[in-house]
C-alpha cells in the first residue's frame, strides 16, 4: 500500500494543574490553527476537549490513547478510535500511539509536551525514539515538538540518519540551541554557522553540543550526516521572539 507524506499530531500529558494546563493548551491552540494535520492522537491527559473538537470540525481523523489514569472521564464518553490499554503494561502510553501509526517513513510528526512533565517521563519520551528506530531501523519523515519550562514555550527535534534542520525561524539572539546524541555515537554531525561551530563525532555518554547560540539569522544548521539519533532542544529565556 502506498502512502502519500502527511501531519500526524500526538498531544500527550504534561502533568500540571488545571491552570497551567489551561496556559499551555491555549499556547499550543494558536500553533495547531497554522498548521494542517491529516491525524491527531490525544494520549490520555494530553485530551483537551477545546482541541478535539477543532478538529472534529475540520473532520480529522482522531484517536484516544492510554490507560485513562490521568483521565478517568474520558473514557465514558461516546467516541469512536479509543485504544484503552492495561494499566500493568511494560511500556508508556507514548509509545504504544507510536506504534499505531502505520507508515512512520512518510511521516512528519509532531508531539505536544514531548518532555517537560517528570523527568522519568520526559526520558522515557526521548528514547522511545531510539528504540523505536532500533527495532524497526525505519524513521520518521520528520520529528518537531514543543514543550513547557518555566512557563516559557519551547520546540525541539528528533533527527535521523541524513536529516537536517535549519534552526532560523525557531530562535532569537537569547535562545540556547542544544544538540545531544541519543546513539551511543553520532559520528558525523555538523553545527554550521552557528556561535560555536562543530564538526565530528557526538556521543551519549559525553554531551558537548549544549548552549550554544546564533550570530545571526543565516542558515544555522543542524546536519547529522551518517548515523544515530540526535536531540535537538531550543531553550529560550522568555516568551517573545
Amino acid at each position: 500500500m502506498n502512502f502519500k507524506e502527511r501531519n500526524v499530531l500526538i498531544i500527550t500529558n504534561n502533568e500540571v494543574d488545571d491552570k497551567q494546563r489551561k496556559y499551555q493548551f491555549q499556547k499550543y491552540f494558536k500553533l495547531i490553527k497554522n498548521q494542517h494535520f491529516d491525524r491527531v492522537y490525544f494520549v490520555d491527559g494530553g485530551y483537551c476537549e477545546k482541541i478535539h473538537s477543532y478538529f472534529e470540525k475540520l473532520n480529522t481523523d482522531i484517536y484516544f490513547v492510554g490507560d485513562f489514569d490521568s483521565n478517568k472521564n474520558l473514557k465514558a464518553k461516546d467516541i469512536k478510535n479509543l485504544h484503552i490499554l492495561n494499566k500493568d503494561k511494560d511500556d508508556t502510553d507514548f509509545y504504544y500511539c507510536l506504534k499505531l501509526i502505520d507508515d512512520i517513513e512518510n511521516t512528519n510528526l509532531y508531539v505536544f509536551n514531548l518532555i517537560g512533565g517528570r523527568f522519568s517521563m520526559s526520558l522515557a519520551n526521548v528514547f522511545i525514539f531510539r528504540k523505536l528506530f532500533e527495532d524497526t531501523q525505519k524513521a520518521f519523515k520528520s520529528v518537531n515538538f514543543c514543550y513547557f519550562q518555566n512557563k516559557i514555550q519551547n520546540r525541539g527535534f528528533i533527527l535521523y540518519p541524513e536529516q537536517s534542520v535549519c534552526v532560523d525561524k525557531y530562535v532569537c539572539e537569547k535562545t540556547r540551541i542544544n544538540v545531544l546524541s541519543l546513539s551511543d555515537k553520532t559520528e558525523d554531525v555538523e553545527i554550521l554557522n552557528l556561535y560555536y561551530p562543530f564538526k565530528g563525532q557526538m556521543k551519549l555518554s559525553y554531551p558537548i553540543g549544549v548552549s550554544n547560540k546564533i550570530k545571526n539569522k543565516d542558515n544555522n544548521l543542524i546536519n547529522n550526516n551518517k548515523d544515530g539519533l540526535l536531540l535537538i532542544l531550543l531553550e529560550d529565556q522568555d516568551d517573545k521572539k
